[in-house]
């Protein structure tokens, strides 16, 4: 009789198909990046230099609807703060700025200092966020990988984790549905926490965690 083997190839459509649970939800939480803090950012780089920088011609500046910040103190964000209205960006910031002009696609590196304390703490909590929903995904993801090595093929480890179905790809599933195993003694399931796979798996049906 055929058997489905599970094969490198359908473990990794599998695996691929878990990984994609997370996907919208990775992206929920990268979107609420905080980028509202564009103005406050402008007006502490050029402060007292703003209302001298409106009496210029408008030649002397680009302008720009945001603020590309790489860096905060040692820190990496990447984030695009947005600004309320395009304003004019010097060339060069002043030299008392708290922050400096990287060489390269017109970013900066916020100094660590105090005037970015609250904006580097909502920065942090947010990447501290993006950590967590992708460690997640990846821990998800090798409980899967971890019951598909554990078995030769597909039959045992959807009796062994039921809610594997989900996973498996339509083509994979016709022909499973076609095929009347032989039974045959298999492993034990591995020592996985299966109830946690399954409720985030249920989890993610309602758009949670």
């Amino acid at each position: 009789m055929a058997t489905v083997r599970i094969t490198k190839e359908l473990t990794e459509q599998i695996t691929g198909n878990a990984r994609a649970k997370f996907t919208d939800r990775i992206r929920a939480v990268e979107a609420t990046a905080p980028v509202s803090w564009g103005d406050y950012v402008y007006e502490k780089l050029f402060g007292k230099y703003i209302p001298l920088m409106e009496q210029l011609p408008e030649g002397f500046f680009d302008l720009t609807d945001k603020i590309i910040v790489q860096r905060i103190g040692g820190q990496a964000v990447n984030l695009h703060f947005t600004l309320s209205s395009r304003k004019r960006w010097p060339k060069r910031l002043p030299a008392d700025a708290p922050a400096e002009m990287n060489y390269y696609g017109g970013a900066i590196t916020l100094k660590d200092d105090l005037v970015w304390g609250e904006l580097h703490a909502e920065v942090v909590a947010w990447k501290d966020k993006c950590a967590a929903i992708r460690k997640q995904a990846e821990e998800f993801t090798e409980g899967v990988s971890k019951i598909l090595a554990s078995y030769s093929t597909l039959s045992p480890a959807l009796k062994a984790w039921p809610p594997l179905w989900e996973l498996v790809p339509e083509h994979t599933k016709n022909k499973h549905k076609e095929i009347v195993e032989r039974k045959k003694p298999e492993k034990e399931v591995p020592d996985i926490d299966t109830t946690k796979l399954t409720a985030v798996l249920a989890a993610s049906k309602m758009g949670g965690l």
